[in-house]
């Protein structure tokens, strides 16, 4: 326990006043002294009380016995989450990964644990399932090396020359042994997988058993997963040595407290500061892998995959969610009828339909038009982000009769993306990541978008808001200081999220020191579900979930507290 609390002084001041908060934290928050109310006797009252009076005295007493239960009964909580850990959920947290767990989780009887040991039991079992992957990259290295391939002294004395003959290819990146290119087929048989998986399989093998030792012994000893390791593998292969250390000692405090996409990226930042070209090179090898394609009919439906360029995408996700909130407000007040599918549609079956829509410009601006018919003043939707009837107007005039692709242009709102410049000179997209200088060139070379400077937010400032709801400076500055939702390992991007208070407003201040983004989901759950959350300092959440285990979240990311 120790341990982990030095490896939270890392945070600063700030991290510090979190970690020793949760000692006073965990014992429970003290609930308000209640004044007990006492019930009126009939005696009490008089002969020619109103009925109505009596009622309320009555109601008022009710209510009152009811709050002093509820809050014994939180008191009952609090002893539950101040209760000890049970002696074999301890054993579980402080065993590594190896044969000694494996033995213990077989004989436990799951169906016998409390809420408590069920979270201690699955990450045991977690982190045993990574010590087990780490053994099978292990033998699939092993392997790999029991098939090194014909060199060219064995195919000019023993193998017959022409296409089709094994070959020796290099899977791994720099310094990892070459191998035969029929090995893969070979695994994949043995394992019941296809080739493809085969053989990534035995790329990130041989990174990680020749280049990455300090990533596969912390994921060994539960200090992250498989799922980190073999992204790390894939986004370092191309790298040479020197830039390939650097890249790991940065990222190896942080391989358990961030997400593999919040990694991912920055890994990713990391190369394009010290290896521009080793960036750009993989960009390059990204785009000849374009691709869109359309699988099977199943069930009257089909699963769609692809890749696209960064700004593409996101383009097109911004597109698909207008669409939908278009589609949802043209169903609810015209029904099935009106041709875009019934009203109980999800948001995300919306998107979906709003996908085939693009392929019918036409079937777009009729939905647009009938949405802005729809649009009212009083929407609660940002008034500076749409346009007048006279700019629609004047869209629809310009728009050519004959081209419904210029129709929609006319009704379609304009799509912001977010370019953040760092201080190290990379240039971050939200919500995708690191952009070369080059990228963004052709971005504005070949469309029509405007660039606009945006006032710099003093991140170290206290912003307040009179009411419930932020002001535009206050709610830019949360999203900026924090990219995603403020739940332990939520990767919602914090734009998409809720404003909301650690403590609800009234009594708790619309301010720079009370506020995070929460997605609706995890807003739902800090509002209506059994957690706590407790605001250290800006930026900085303490959690305590049902069970009394306790999470801090901070900038860096989410550090678990046995």
């Amino acid at each position: 326990m120790q341990g982990r609390y030095r490896s939270i002084g890392s945070f600063g001041a700030c991290g510090k006043l979190a970690v020793e908060q949760v000692s006073e934290y965990n014992q429970g928050m003290t609930a308000e002294p209640v004044e007990p109310v006492e019930e009126p006797s009939a005696d009490s009252m008089p002969d020619d009380a109103d009925t109505a009076m009596r009622s309320g005295l009555l109601s008022a007493a009710s209510l009152a016995e009811a709050r002093w239960q509820r809050l014994n009964e939180e008191d009952a909580d609090d002893e539950r989450r101040r209760a000890p850990v049970s002696a074999r959920a301890h054993t579980w947290a402080m065993t590594l990964g190896g044969p000694k767990l494996a033995a213990m989780l077989a004989d436990v009887d799951v169906a016998s644990l409390s809420d408590d040991e069920c979270v201690v039991f699955a990450q045991a079992v977690t982190r045993q399932q990574s010590w087990t992957d780490m053994m099978l990259f292990d033998v699939t290295a092993a392997f790999a090396a029991h098939r090194p391939g014909p060199d060219e002294t064995e195919r000019r004395f023993g193998f017959p020359p022409g296409p089709g003959v094994e070959r020796r290819i290099q899977l791994g990146g720099e310094d990892t042994r070459p191998l035969g290119s029929f090995a893969a087929s070979e695994w994949a048989a043995a394992l019941k997988v296809s080739r493809a998986i085969a053989t990534r399989l035995i790329a990130d093998s041989l990174d990680l058993t020749a280049r990455l030792h300090v990533v596969m012994f912390n994921a060994r000893a539960g200090n992250g997963d498989t799922r980190r390791a073999r992204m790390i593998a894939d986004r370092t292969r191309w790298l040479d040595p020197a830039t390939l250390t650097a890249v790991q000692s940065e990222i190896t405090p942080i391989l358990a407290t961030v997400t593999a996409g919040k990694l991912e990226q920055i890994i990713d930042r990391i190369v394009g500061t010290r290896d521009p070209a080793a960036a750009k090179a993989r960009a390059e090898r990204a785009s000849q892998r374009r691709e869109v394609w359309i699988g099977h009919t199943r069930d009257e439906h089909a699963d769609i995959y692809g890749t696209l360029d960064g700004i593409g995408a996101t383009v097109l996700d911004h597109r698909l969610d207008e669409l939908a909130t278009a589609i949802g407000r043209v169903v609810r007040a015209h029904g099935e009828p009106a041709g875009f599918g019934p009203d109980d549609q999800s948001f995300d079956q919306r998107r979906a339909r709003a996908l085939v829509l693009l392929a019918a410009p036409v079937q777009v601006a009729r939905l647009m038009r009938l949405a802005r018919e729809l649009r009212s003043p009083a929407s609660d939707e940002p008034a500076s982000d749409e346009p007048t009837d006279a700019e629609t107007a004047d869209r629809a005039e310009a728009a050519e009769a004959d081209d419904p692709g210029q129709e929609c242009a006319g009704l379609l709102d304009a799509i912001t993306l977010y370019v953040h410049l760092g201080a190290d000179g990379t240039l971050d997209l939200e919500d995708l990541g690191v952009l070369s200088m080059p990228t963004v060139r052709d971005l504005l070379a070949t469309t029509t978008a405007t660039v606009r400077v945006a006032p710099v937010i003093d991140l170290n400032a206290t912003y307040t808001s009179p009411g419930y709801r932020p002001s535009v400076q206050l709610r830019e500055q949360t999203v900026l200081m924090r990219a995603t939702c403020w739940f332990p390992y939520c990767e919602r991007p914090s734009r998409a999220c809720d404003y909301e208070h650690s403590v609800p407003w009234p009594r708790g201040p619309t301010e720079t020191g009370n506020a995070g983004p929460a997605c609706r989901g995890h807003h739902r759950v800090k509002t209506h579900g059994n957690w706590r959350l407790h605001q250290a300092c800006t930026g900085v959440y303490v959690w305590q979930a049902p069970t009394g285990h306790v999470y801090i979240v901070t900038p860096d990311g989410t550090h678990a507290l046995s």
